[in-house]
């Protein structure tokens, strides 16, 4: 049987010649095993040896510093709570929902929920009990009160940026309504605070006493 046979081409004789190949000598010869070996001398295996050490220092480098603050997880975000309810003398003294979780950096804004009667106020204080609602109206008879300046008017200015949450600070939506009570009087429908801090912290209606809320 023919072992490894190949073809050559006389360019001058235009004759296949076969006889000068070595296989076609039927003598037995024992197979040489096949091996690739590589230097590290040669001018390939330098230069990937470079590009190596070459991405090893640029990995090395794009790691950062262990000084670096990690990104935030969260974004802050806008979260909503309703104000009363209800429509006309049939109204609801309550926030919904009456407690929100809260993440560092979140801003809450409280909306007046439908057109009830009942005004409310959003209001933070170091001692909800010192409250101040009513006080006697000035000039007035000793039983005609009025609501407290510190009740009626926000504590943010117009114009200022949405305030931040303070536990020491005295903070006031001023008196909100579901609709505009007079002519001249500024509508107050929405109070928003921005909590830079988690924690708990407990609010409540400077009208109704016991509509009350709570900050988690």
């Amino acid at each position: 049987m023919l072992r490894d046979v190949r073809v050559g081409y006389d360019m001058h004789s235009d004759a296949i010649a076969l006889s000068s190949y070595p296989a076609l000598d039927p003598t037995p010869r024992t197979p040489v095993p096949y091996r690739r070996t590589f230097c590290i001398e040669s001018p390939y295996m330098k230069k990937l040896a470079a590009l190596i050490l070459f991405l090893g220092v640029l990995i090395a480098a794009c790691g950062g510093s262990d000084d670096e603050q990690p990104p935030s997880e969260f974004a802050p975000r806008n979260l909503t709570v309703l104000v009363g309810g209800g429509v006309g003398t049939s109204s609801l003294n309550e926030y919904y929902p009456n407690a929100i979780e809260i993440r560092a950096g979140d801003t809450i804004t409280w909306r007046m929920n439908g057109q009830g009667d009942d005004p409310h106020t959003v209001t933070f204080a170091p001692d909800l009990s010192e409250v101040i609602d009513i006080v006697p109206k000035p000039n007035g008879n000793p039983d005609e009160f009025i609501f407290a300046t510190t009740l009626v008017d926000p504590t943010r200015r117009a114009g200022q940026p949405v305030e931040e949450h303070d536990l020491a600070a005295y903070i006031n939506s001023g008196i909100m309504f579901g609709y505009q009570v007079g002519e001249g009087v500024p509508l107050i429908d929405t109070f928003s605070l921005k909590f830079p801090e988690p924690g708990t912290y407990e609010y409540s209606c400077g009208i109704h006493e016991f509509h009350r809320g709570l900050v988690v």
